[in-house]
């Protein structure tokens, strides 16, 4: 059930891979384009899903120094319709194989033809430090680490994958490890 269908190259190669898709659902929008604008909608696209995740985690953790309810927060905001509801919620950051990559990849492109693209770079600055929220909130709660049994529930960088590249989770377990926590992992 995508949102769009993006296909990108030469008008030979878009004939041939549109005929590929010509069995989705017509009503989907198709846009018909070259391989380096292609590209550049991906990734856009995950940058920009990369930010509110990002953005969110910052808001929830300003919420959390001035005693305010973030699922609140997120639920109103994500009822304005110019914003809408997906990837407000608030975490230990993106992982996976695409958002880190792409955010990278468009950074990169980015300084290599003279633009300093900063929101991006806090983008990828407030996931690097997002995991370590998760320690220190730890260590807030429980105290000393050191000994504590702690289980991680959820390894992966989302549901219904077994895919941890890049995941949130493994800064989070090295870290609870240097703490001296005894750690348990579970993912289904």
């Amino acid at each position: 059930n995508p949102d769009k269908i993006v296909i990108g190259g030469d008008k030979r190669s878009i004939v041939a891979v549109a005929k590929l898709y010509e069995f989705y659902d017509q009503k989907i929008p198709r846009i018909y384009t070259d391989l380096n604008t292609a590209e550049m909608i991906k990734y856009a696209n995950n940058s920009a899903l990369a930010t509110r995740i990002s953005f969110m985690n910052e808001i929830a953790n300003i919420c959390e120094k001035v005693n305010v309810d973030v699922v609140q927060v997120a639920k109103a905001i994500g009822l304005d319709t110019r914003i809408g509801p997906r990837f407000l919620n608030a975490g230990i950051g993106f992982g996976g194989s695409c958002f880190p990559k792409d955010v990278k990849a468009l950074l990169a492109l980015s300084k290599s033809v003279g633009i300093e693209p900063v929101l991006l770079q806090a983008v990828l600055d407030i996931n690097k430090t997002q995991p370590y929220r998760m320690v220190e909130l730890a260590k807030h709660t429980l105290g000393e680490l050191q000994g504590r049994k702690i289980a991680v529930l959820g390894l992966a960088f989302k549901s219904d994958t077994d895919d941890i590249r890049e995941a949130s989770s493994v800064p989070v377990i090295k870290s609870l490890l240097s703490e001296g926590a005894v750690v348990k992992v579970f993912d289904p």
